[in-house]
């Protein structure tokens, strides 16, 4: 089981160098906050940094957990935004385009 440090540190940065194009044309800057650390997503320059590196488009706030359960397909990822499990902030829209690139991952 792969922790999301591992797929944030590892894998994230390979999945959006492979979709470079598609990163550029979708654009954006995610960040993703979760109990064990937060990551920026920055689709301009395909790029992961630690931590928040520039205002984010939409943050994601969630348990690391969750994450590990979204990422394995087995959260409901709409029954836990209304619950509050997890939490967007920012352009909600946006979600769209971050499930796009990391859902390539998730294969």
């Amino acid at each position: 089981m792969m922790t999301p440090a591992q797929f944030f540190d590892e894998i994230a940065p390979k999945l959006l160098a492979a979709q470079r194009d598609q990163c550029a044309k979708l654009g954006g800057v995610f960040a993703v906050k979760l109990s064990e650390g937060t990551w920026t997503l920055d689709f301009t320059n395909a790029s992961v940094a630690k931590g928040i590196q520039k205002r984010p488009d939409l943050t994601l706030e969630m348990s690391s957990s969750d994450f590990t359960s979204m990422m394995d397909g087995a959260l409901d990822v709409s029954a836990s935004l209304r619950s509050g499990r997890v939490k967007l902030h920012g352009d909600a829209r946006k979600i769209v385009n971050l499930a796009t690139i990391l859902g390539a991952g998730m294969s």
